[in-house]
């Protein structure tokens, strides 16, 4: 017999067992459980058991006057007639949501489910890289290859940290980066939201590794942390960071430290921007990089009474 739980404020021990069944996934360990208790709605661990098997994610329900969202940050990869879909439908019935939100962040989800009726739909692509190689930079990029050569040579030093002060310079570092692309053209937007940076390094959720040049910030990842993989959260740079290779050098280096914890599946972060400068920067550290083709979309919650209702007003 299948069977559904949403189990709300899900206690560490359902956490744990989510964690252990996605050891590379960032958007499924316990840290990143605990940073959704601090954000504005109830978390949930959904569990879906086919016989032997368990499907779980985590999701996030927030509630106004007019709506009851449900957003899942990293879907779970089954097929779209699998019947842990059906069950979310139903839950999502019960529960009189109105919208639910399957993004994709370190999923491998590329076809959308038919929750209900579509509102929106995006896609998109990640970038996983394998660190267990002896040498997992296979045919580095040429200009990676020279940035990395200009940033040792001018002497950065990599730092690892969690502290206010330096979320505060992480978070200038990506307007930096940010202004740079927008002049360039591209399609994005700016003001880092400094909350949410916080109370990822805060539950453990993320940690920064920067890039220092004679004791200044140049450069900063934020990076998501699971039990055997990491994920590339924000990252920004200055212009003088910029004109050294900090960016290449704060990822290689990071790559290398937490590859040496363990971490050895890495996601370099995704982009809808394809053929961007954005996405050749992310694929151009290895040839061995996975490019995972992924959607993203927003559904609303059909209800047969309320469906009735309309039909018999209008």
């Amino acid at each position: 017999m299948n069977m559904f739980a949403a189990i709300a404020h899900p206690e560490q021990d359902v956490l744990k067992s989510l964690e252990m069944a996605a050891p590379t996934n960032a958007f499924a360990s316990r840290a990143y459980g605990a940073y959704l208790a601090t954000q504005n709605g109830v978390p949930y661990v959904f569990e879906y058991n086919e016989g032997a098997s368990k499907i779980s994610f985590l999701g996030i329900l927030r509630e106004g006057r007019l709506h009851k969202r449900l957003e899942i940050p990293s879907a779970p990869n089954c097929a779209p007639s699998h019947g842990v879909w059906e069950a979310l439908q139903q839950w999502a019935r019960k529960e009189w949501l109105t919208e639910i939100n399957l993004l994709t962040f370190g999923s491998w989800l590329s076809t959308m489910p038919a929750l209900g009726p579509l509102s929106h739909i995006k896609t998109r692509r990640e970038y996983v890289l394998d660190l267990r190689p002896e040498q997992p930079f296979v045919k580095m990029r040429k200009g990676h290859k020279t940035n990395l050569s200009k940033a040792r040579r001018a002497g950065l030093v990599l730092r690892r940290s969690a502290s206010v002060d330096d979320c505060i310079e992480h978070a200038k570092l990506i307007d930096a980066s940010m202004s740079r692309r927008l002049e360039r053209g591209e399609d994005v937007t700016t003001g880092a939201n400094m909350r949410p940076l916080l109370s990822l390094l805060e539950t453990g959720a993320g940690v920064l590794f920067q890039a220092l040049y004679e004791d200044q910030v140049v450069a900063s990842n934020l990076f998501l942390l699971a039990p055997e993989g990491a994920y590339n959260h924000t990252q920004g740079a200055n212009d003088l960071g910029f004109e050294h290779g900090a960016a290449q050098f704060v990822l290689a280096e990071a790559m290398q430290a937490l590859r040496d914890e363990g971490r050895w599946c890495f996601n370099f972060g995704g982009t809808d921007q394809f053929g961007s400068g954005l996405e050749k920067f992310k694929t151009g550290f290895s040839k061995t990089t996975e490019v995972i083709e992924l959607q993203a979309g927003t559904f609303g919650v059909r209800h047969r009474y309320l469906s009735a209702l309309r039909r018999l007003i209008a």
